[in-house]
């Protein structure tokens, strides 16, 4: 019954569009327009979808022409490049048809807004392409406007001219990059030439200000591509200028980037990791975050010259914001493969509902084929649930399992790789000046580091064996105290860092019957986040005392905290990721995951925080008897 309610709100649906009048399908045009401008991307898709319908049904051409337009510019925003294209070429050839279908006394005043239009579409696939780094194709596009556009007769002519000529000298630049020899020339001299053509056409013209600054930028980079530097830094800092005056954010934030590049190019570093720190800042505060990547990778190659610390700074800032884009590109494709099932869902529906308008008999056939179906349908499930109600459960706790390996293999390893192949960037950049004795330290740094990770790896496997069923939890006596002064070493460079005292307060002679591994990557864990969260050149306590059969362990930092919002759901999942006193950067999974271990374990974990004031973190082990 519940497939049948389905189909039949279809039916009414499809119905209901059909029979919209003029002010209905105003209303819904208004709608695409306004998700438009208030940038509801998907929306703006789910609302011309549905207006297709409506269109296609009642042959308005002109509309769906617009439509199609409006959805490509949504798709394109939306960074789903591929429906973009498709919905500019439908919106291509949509226009063909409506020119051809002009009289012969209007088809020639006619053909020149619908080429003008079909223009305008093609150069968006262009632009599409060129973010692709199709350039080829890109370049074939832009060329073919131009051979669209004709011979210039208005302003308006003249303005699309220069956007052509700098969109193709911008493609130009992008190829040199690949070529040789006398071809590289050839191609910029070509796009120099072009970019000239395009800024003089900009400027006698009228451009708007901001296509004026791209302009202006444009040339910019080819003069400085052929050698021209003085001439390509005057012209960006006269397009920074500009955009100052516009108050512009994106173009500001592109513009100091790009001169960070010339910079750097010039081997000035320092002047270059300080207009990458300019555009990094414009691009955090207005959220451009494929302008930040940018910019934070040019601060990373640029700092690497002359501030290791700095560098570091770059690359976890970088890695962190990478991490972030990848979890929104996910959301982004499971929304989309959903709406695309939606789609097809209703599509499918709607075919089967006009099939059954046939006659009467036919639709009380497939009626009752539908419901005898239901009928077996939920009588298999049930049958089928029933048997695969504990495999379904393995295979929940399996992919639980997996979700935590992946958290602690990030929270584990990334900073530590990083680190480590920082250091060695500096010493291979380094190398012939640096000093024997300083070598040496930079080597026993290292070895220290890779002890570490070696160690780490190991409690890991341990884990990964215990996780997934193929190792014992087996237990032994261990030293307490050892144990703790061995995690405390392990942090040593960090706690030496912040100036961080560490308190022991643990009685000698307190042995652990317990899986000694899972006690020492918990007491890591918590150690490490003590010492992440505690402020600068404060004090951490660890202390144990004995009730009954079991030590409770207590670590106490003086810092951060966490709100109690933050304190009520960080044993239950996976956090947000939040960074430490230092900006030192975590994945919001530790202290989930030690919560796993010890329940595992038969034992508990308990935590008391408050904002800007500590965290104290207490759990059990089983003391030897």
């Amino acid at each position: 019954m519940k497939r049948l309610c389905v189909i039949c709100l279809c039916l009414a649906m499809s119905i209901g569009c059909l029979a919209q009048d003029a002010d209905s399908l105003d209303k819904l045009k208004k709608r695409i327009y306004s998700h438009y401008y208030q940038s509801e991307f998907s929306e703006v898709v789910n609302c011309g979808n549905e207006a297709l319908e409506v269109y296609k049904a009642n042959g308005l051409l002109f509309d769906m022409a617009g439509c199609y337009n409006v959805m490509g510019n949504a798709y394109q925003r939306l960074g789903q490049f591929k429906e973009a294209i498709e919905c500019y070429e439908l919106c291509a050839e949509t226009m063909e048809s409506l020119k051809n279908s002009e009289s012969d006394e209007n088809r020639e005043e006619a053909s020149a807004f619908y080429d003008k239009n079909i223009r305008y579409t093609r150069n968006n696939m262009a632009e599409i392409y060129t973010t692709l780094g199709e350039y080829d194709e890109a370049e074939k596009l832009y060329r073919n406007c131009v051979e669209m556009l004709g011979e210039p007769t208005d302003t308006i002519d003249f303005l699309d001219l220069s956007v052509y000529l700098q969109n193709l000298a911008g493609v130009g630049l992008k190829q040199a990059v690949v070529l040789e020899g006398d071809e590289k020339q050839q191609r910029l001299d070509s796009a120099v030439e072009m970019a000239e053509q395009a800024y003089a056409l900009s400027e006698q013209y009228g451009d708007k200000p901001f296509k004026r600054v791209n302009k202006t930028f444009t040339l910019a980079q080819a003069y400085f591509a052929i050698g021209r530097t003085d001439e390509g830094l005057a012209l960006a800092n006269k397009a920074l200028d500009m955009a100052e005056a516009q108050d512009d954010p994106y173009l500001k934030a592109e513009i100091h980037a790009i001169l960070g590049g010339f910079e750097a190019q010039l081997g000035k570093y320092a002047a270059a990791e300080r207009h990458y720190r300019t555009a990094m800042d414009i691009a955090e505060e207005n959220g451009f975050d494929e302008l930040l990547m940018t910019a934070l990778n040019g601060g990373y190659e640029s700092a690497k010259q002359f501030d290791l610390k700095l560098a570091l700074d770059y690359f976890e800032q970088s890695t962190a914001i990478k991490d972030s884009i990848f979890n929104a590109d996910q959301q982004r494709l499971l929304r989309d493969y959903q709406a695309r099932y939606d789609l097809s869902e209703k599509e499918h529906q709607i075919a089967l509902q006009e099939e059954k308008n046939k006659t009467i008999r036919i639709k009380f056939v497939v009626l009752s084929v539908l419901a005898v179906l239901l009928l077996v349908l939920m009588v298999v499930g049930f049958y089928v649930g029933f048997k695969r109600k504990r495999q379904n459960a393995a295979l929940a706790n399996i992919n639980k399992s997996k979700d935590h390996l992946l958290s602690v293999v990030s929270h584990d390893f990334k900073t530590s790789v990083g680190s480590q192949n920082l250091m060695l960037d500096a010493m291979y950049n380094s190398l012939e000046k640096m000093p024997m004795e300083q070598l040496k330290d930079k080597v026993l740094m290292l070895k220290t580091s890779s002890d570490a990770l070696y160690e780490k790896m190991f409690h890991l496997f341990e884990w990964m064996k215990l996780e997934l069923g193929s190792g014992a939890t087996k237990h032994e006596a261990f030293d307490l105290l050892a144990l703790v002064q061995d995690c405390v070493k392990a942090q040593e460079t960090e706690i030496h860092q912040k100036g961080i005292e560490v308190v022991v307060a643990i009685d000698e002679g307190m042995i652990a019957m317990d899986n000694k591994t899972m006690v020492r990557l918990v007491m890591q864990n918590v150690i490490g986040n003590a010492v992440k969260f505690s402020w600068p050149r404060s004090q951490v306590n660890i202390k144990a005392t004995q009730e009954s059969a079991r030590f409770w362990v207590e670590v106490e930092d003086h810092g951060m905290g966490m709100s109690p919002e933050k304190n009520a759901m960080v044993l239950k999942e996976v956090v947000t990721p939040s960074k430490g006193t230092n900006g030192e950067s975590g994945t919001g999974a530790g202290l989930l995951l030690c919560a796993h271990f010890l329940e595992r374990n038969g034992e508990k974990i308990e935590i008391e925080s408050a904002e800007s004031i500590g965290t104290k973190v207490r759990f059990s082990i089983k003391a030897m008897t």
